[in-house]
């Protein structure tokens, strides 16, 4: 795993990885809450924008998140922001009425965003063309 070219003090929640020969950034967003989960949300999308790349894979883990409703406008938000620079996303860890709020927080995005049951799984579909 790799996180050269992350400065913003977030190294411990956003890693680059590879598997199957494609580079993917693996967000780890288990248990935040509220105001943590807002400033994290913003951070990760300056930085996404602020690399330019284009074409990113993305994992996101959300297992035992707690977002409050600001938080996932601030998703939805930096979502849509995210979206000229992202292939394809993939989220593992969602739960009970968050799946609800998680499906209805990314509805509008043009991008591919899936939800899955595992890791391995979420890579396998992410690392597919």
């Amino acid at each position: 795993m790799d996180n050269s070219g992350n400065s913003d003090g977030l190294a411990e929640r956003e890693i680059w990885m590879e598997y199957r020969d494609k580079r993917i950034l693996f967000r780890d967003y288990t248990g935040l809450t509220g105001k943590d989960a807002k400033r994290i949300f913003v951070l990760h999308t300056e930085g996404i924008v602020r690399r330019g790349e284009r074409d990113l894979r993305v994992l996101v883990d959300v297992t035992s998140a707690r977002p409050n409703k600001e938080a996932l406008d601030v998703l939805r938000r930096e979502s849509a922001r995210a979206e000229p620079y992202t292939a394809k996303a993939a989220v593992i860890g969602v739960e009970g009425i968050l799946k609800i709020v998680f499906k209805a927080a990314v509805a509008f995005n043009s991008i591919p965003i899936r939800v899955f049951e595992s890791k391995h799984k979420a890579l396998e579909w992410l690392a597919s063309d």
